[in-house]
């Protein structure tokens, strides 16, 4: 799923979470903020995350070691810690 460039606010959803059948999910660009949903772990066919550009401030959550499929995460120009 690409939703780049959208002007989309807000949080990142959690509902997301239940399309385990994704295995690319591109939003960067857009403004969203708040944590990176610990939920999306459950995304286990997920290989490809970019969520650069954003204004995201806290960090990676723990739970996301369980996405073993997940070979290219771009975080770049957040927040995070």
């Amino acid at each position: 799923m690409r939703a780049d460039d959208n002007d989309l606010i807000g949080l990142l959803p959690d509902v997301l979470s239940t399309n385990t059948w994704l295995y690319i999910l591109t939003l960067s660009n857009n403004s969203f903020g708040g944590a990176l949903p610990s939920a999306w772990s459950t995304l286990t066919a997920l290989e490809l995350l970019d969520v650069s550009h954003n204004n995201l401030s806290a960090g990676i959550p723990n739970s996301w070691l369980s996405l073993i499929q997940l070979h290219d995460l771009d975080v770049s120009h957040n927040q995070l810690v």
